[in-house]
């Protein structure tokens, strides 16, 4: 039960005034989340033992339970709000009259489940009293409201749209038996003022239409036999029963559905419907995936009788149809027929679109016509052009001057469809170049590729053994945050697997070739087939293209719920909630394809390298895996021949500060500075090799150390000291949370100390915490790092006080960090700010200001709250 719903609640019943009298939404959800406030009785006890207490701060305790205070009883013990509280579902995809809103998929799952339980509640408790024959209690239970025959639609198509139609289906079987009940009911007492919700036509569409997305046709074609004996449909039903043949491509009963709507007698309609354009589009889609060109055209012939004049999507089904099957009207090889559709279209005024130009594409490419693919293409971008410079021309009168438009600022409506099809064309007529070519040219022409573009030419170019080609496009994926669909993840592990056969079969031959050969031969003719791009690099790139996803980075909320609709607090920190949990939910998921490409990878027989295991080591940071993570990184150190980099104890400080753990973070930052790995012959690892990754982060490498240690960078440094910060954000205990942000402070200043030779170098040396180590230039000149030293500072002046000793030398140091040089360059929009972040600075800058203008805003901020 979340808790707008509880909030609603309480407004609702009691009177809308719970902020009128001294109990704030924020102090009224914290005495309903904690149990000692209200003797540790259940949730939805404390929202009543609270209700009760407003109101009795309204009323002074003079006024009696009511019929409201019944109902809010019934409300709460079933968990969910009556019709006049605002309903989530309602809000999720429909307008609940001026003031709809938007809410998330949970809400409206945790909304029809509510429903569900209510329904079942009350069903149970008439059944009850039915079975012991108590009369006189039925009298007494009239006045039960049930949910409504919308609200338990609205129920099923959250269930539907959340996937769960099973649920559904149950719910609606709940729903056909009140049926009885309603009979029993009317037997026994009479008359009966009961609404049960029993179910009618839009229960039956709304079923029907969610198994239709779900991809269960048979069982929307049962929904409608139950349907029809009682229920008569509406055209909206019968298209969706017409969607269902389609997704049968049945066109034979999709064409007796349509003769039956126009007669009026049949089978599965006894009544006369009148077809519309859906209704036609529809039965295209079913002449379509049965390739059935013929009757298809049929179809297009019957508009004109019936009045109805095609749009874009009738021609685009036409078009998609050509080049499927041989048909009488063309052959199966033989695009032409697609061109002529196109240009009928264009005569009777109808503007193509992409998937138009997708479909004409697709079908020269079905018939391996890359030529006319390209032409499609071509004139697609003609008509961009001309409708381009229509818009420049209209622009340019309403505003009275010229306008001058650039290529990025109009696209065709699912354009990038067209571009996948022309790049899947030159894929398929092994015009490799070329479809290379148009991969990148697209965003020229103000078109992003998306997941299908790019596995379009993955599988291209896999095809042509062009690996290294491939990997470019994975890293241009990760750049643009494109996960990688399912079908390129597997063609890429077979990929893989194919080039460790190759790599480990060219090994056996070298070490033959070497062990039967003369002093004299030479054996430099033959041709190394793995050259180039091996497969623990193609592993490495999927598992880092996998990591480099939307739904593995954190989501800011937004900061409204819809176009113009302010987001309420209560409703923002739920949903930020539920984002965290998602979150981690996809982390965890992507945690797992990670590990499955290294056990595959292992499986093959490839050695995996240090870069491979860094990307695990990122997985298991994202997902807060902290265990797995320590994991990896011993089997790293127990490696012969691997050694850790900057990268791979950044990652695992990174799964220290996810989980919030400063003492974690200490631990690994420690055992970094601290590892030194000898190999088998006795000498340090460290003599033959350099850090190569530390030494480009922060300008030092592990050689220029007489101890082979670890030299941690900037990047490094900003996950360590956000470990403490993160802490402190979740501990409740002050002095735990001062002890921790003055840790941060206090390393912050020993590394300009140890950088400005007030303590000498042996002292630092002996520094556990090596903070000797880090580049003091580098830190000032990172605003990243300085704004969480600045939000600890900021932090503990508040915490000690504007007049005492130690606040105001917090605030001195807040005040020299804001006036640093890389606080008066421009922050670009990758550098976004963190609302805290933003706080800290606005609050420091103030301190500079003059004491008079610090008063006046002051008052301002007295007056704005």
């Amino acid at each position: 039960m979340s808790d707008g719903f509880l909030l609603a609640c309480a407004k609702r019943y009691s009177n809308g005034k719970t902020a009128s009298t001294g109990v704030g939404t924020s102090a009224f959800l914290s005495k309903i989340r904690s149990p000692s406030a209200c003797g540790g009785v259940e949730r939805t006890s404390r929202l009543r033992v609270v209700v009760d207490s407003v109101r009795g701060q309204q009323n002074n305790s003079r006024t009696p339970a009511t019929k409201n205070t019944k109902r809010f009883d019934q409300v709460v013990a079933s968990g969910l709000s009556d019709s006049n509280v605002n309903n989530p579902y309602r809000q999720a995809g429909r307008r609940r009259g001026a003031r709809g809103q938007l809410c998330s998929a949970k809400e409206a799952e945790d909304y029809a489940e509510a429903i569900e339980n209510q329904l079942v509640a009350l069903t149970d408790s008439l059944r009850s009293l039915l079975s012991k024959n108590n009369t006189e209690m039925l009298l007494q239970q009239q006045h039960i409201l049930f949910p409504t025959v919308r609200e338990c639609n609205e129920a099923l198509a959250a269930f539907g749209d959340a996937g769960d139609l099973l649920r559904a289906l149950r719910l609606f079987g709940k729903m056909r038996k009140l049926k009885h009940l309603k009979e029993d009911l009317k037997q026994r007492i009479g008359q009966n003022s009961i609404t049960l919700p029993e179910p009618s036509l839009v229960t039956y569409s709304t079923l029907m239409s969610r198994a239709v997305n779900l991809s269960k046709p048979r069982v929307a074609l049962r929904l409608w036999n139950l349907m029809c004996p009682t229920i008569a449909p509406d055209v909206k039903a019968a298209n969706i029963l017409m969607n269902c043949f389609a997704k049968m491509a049945d066109v034979k009963r999709a064409k007796q559905l349509l003769r039956e709507m126009k007669t009026g007698s049949g089978v599965m309609i006894n009544h006369r419907l009148t077809p519309n354009l859906i209704t036609i589009n529809t039965l295209l889609n079913a002449c379509q995936r049965a390739g059935d060109l013929d009757a298809a055209l049929e179809v297009q012939m019957e508009l004109e009788g019936l009045g109805i004049f095609p749009d874009a999507r009738t021609y685009t089904t036409l078009i998609a149809t050509v080049a499927r099957e041989a048909s009488q009207h063309a052959g199966k090889n033989d695009p032409s027929l697609a061109f002529v559709l196109l240009d009928e279209m264009t005569e009777k005024g109808i503007r193509p679109n992409g998937m138009t130009y997708s479909a004409l594409i697709g079908a020269c490419s079905r018939c391996r016509r890359s030529d006319l693919a390209l032409q499609g293409l071509r004139m697609m971008m003609r008509q961009k052009a001309q409708e381009q410079d229509l818009l420049k021309k209209q622009q340019s009168k309403l505003a009275g001057r010229r306008i001058i438009l650039s290529k990025n600022n109009y696209t065709l409506p699912n354009e990038v469809g067209a571009w996948t099809a022309a790049i899947d064309a030159c894929g398929k007529a092994d015009r490799i170049e070329t479809a290379t070519k148009l991969f990148y040219a697209m965003p020229n022409f103000g078109c992003e590729p998306n997941t299908i573009t790019c596995g379009s030419l993955t599988d291209s170019l896999l095809r042509a053994g062009r690996t290294a080609e491939t990997l470019e496009v994975l890293r241009y994926m990760k750049r643009k945050d494109i996960a990688p669909s399912e079908v390129m993840y597997t063609s890429l592990m077979t990929r893989a697997n194919r080039l460790v056969q190759m790599e480990n079969n060219y090994t056996d031959w070298a070490v033959r070739s070497m062990m039967s050969m003369d002093d004299d031969k030479d054996v430099g003719g033959h041709v190394n087939e793995t050259s180039g791009t091996k497969a623990i690099e193609v592993y490495t790139e999927l598992m880092l293209s996998l990591i480099a996803t939307k739904s593995t980075k954190q989501q800011r909320p937004t900061k409204s719920g819809g176009k113009g609709q302010p987001r309420a607090p209560d409703q923002a920190s739920s949903d930020q909630w539920d984002n965290r949990d998602t979150r981690k939910e996809n982390n965890s998921a992507i945690l797992v394809k990670v590990f499955l490409v290294f056990q595959q990878m292992k499986a093959s027989g490839a050695v995996p390298d240090i870069a491979c295991y860094n990307a695990i080591l990122k997985a298991c940071a994202r997902a807060g895996e902290f265990d797995h993570a320590m994991r990896i990184m011993n089997e790293i150190l127990l490696h012969d021949d691997l050694e850790p980099n900057d990268n791979s104890w950044r990652e695992l400080l990174k799964a220290a500060s996810y989980l919030r753990r400063s003492d974690l973070a200490v631990q690994v930052w420690r055992q970094g500075l601290t590892y030194q790995a000898h190999t088998p012959m006795g000498k340090s690892k460290g003599q033959s090799k350099t850090n190569a990754t530390s030494g480009h982060a922060n300008g030092r490498s592990i050689s220029d150390n007489n101890n082979n240690r670890w030299v941690p960078s900037i990047a490094s440094f900003a996950e360590f000291l956000s470990a403490f910060l993160r802490e402190s954000e979740l501990t409740t205990d002050p002095q735990k949370r001062m002890e921790l942000l003055i840790s941060v402070v206090q390393y912050y200043c020993k590394i300009l100390l140890y950088n400005t030779n007030i303590i000498n170098a042996e002292k630092g040396d002996n520094d556990p915490d090596g903070m000797h180590l880090i580049d003091r230039t580098r830190l000032l000149n990172s605003r990243h790092t300085l704004l969480l030293i600045l939000r600890a500072a900021v932090a503990l002046r508040d915490m000690y006080g504007a007049t005492t000793r130690q606040g105001q030398k917090m605030e001195t140091l807040s005040t020299s960090i804001i006036q640093l040089e890389t606080f008066n360059n421009k922050i670009t929009p990758q550098q976004r700010l963190s609302q805290s972040s933003i706080q800290a600075l606005d609050k420091a800058r103030s301190w500079l200001e003059p004491p008079r203008q610090q008063k006046r805003r002051a008052q301002y901020q007295t007056r704005r709250t």
